[in-house]
């Protein structure tokens, strides 16, 4: 069993014309040995049943604090395996406000983020634990709504890029 923090960075001026901006994502993993106790993964890692993965988001602005809260986190899952039904939870059971709708915590004072370096503000999930569905893998994408210190409401987006769930 392997506990993960899958972070997020909320880069307030990489605006899209669109609408909605991308978060920046890294995965880290745990390591006792490191000054935060996580070191970043050096590629796509394999989140199997039994691992954890806590969701941390950071402001990671060049120009400093710009976000002052987050009201929206929440994850969403597709199959990633051909005629897998779309209706399964990848997560075990754990104390979630919703299993794909984490939590967060606003971090005083702020934790580094592995991935990014210093950080002026974070939020941290509940760590949550991949569920055993023999033969069924998740696709996650997570959405982010973040309130700006100016007022300003704003949309982030990352597209799947974890797979968790059986290897099988």
């Amino acid at each position: 069993m392997t506990d993960y923090i899958w972070q997020f960075g909320i880069d307030w001026n990489a605006t899209e014309p669109t609408g909605v901006s991308y978060l920046r994502g890294g995965l880290s993993t745990k390591d006792d040995t490191a000054s935060d106790g996580f070191v970043p993964s050096p590629g796509t890692e394999p989140v199997m049943v039994g691992d954890t993965v806590t969701f941390r988001l950071c402001d990671v602005t060049s120009t400093g604090s710009c976000v002052a809260s987050i009201p929206y986190f929440k994850i969403f899952t597709l199959p990633a395996v051909k005629d897998q039904p779309a209706d399964i939870d990848p997560w075990s059971s754990s104390p979630l406000v919703s299993p794909l709708q984490p939590e967060l915590r606003k971090e005083e004072p702020p934790l580094r983020a592995t991935v990014f370096g210093s950080t002026s503000c974070s939020w941290t999930s509940v760590p949550v634990a991949v569920a055993n569905h023999p033969g069924r893998r998740f696709l996650l994408t997570v959405n982010v709504q973040a309130i700006g210190a100016d007022g300003i409401t704003r949309f982030f987006r990352l597209d799947p890029e974890m797979v968790v769930g059986a290897n099988a």
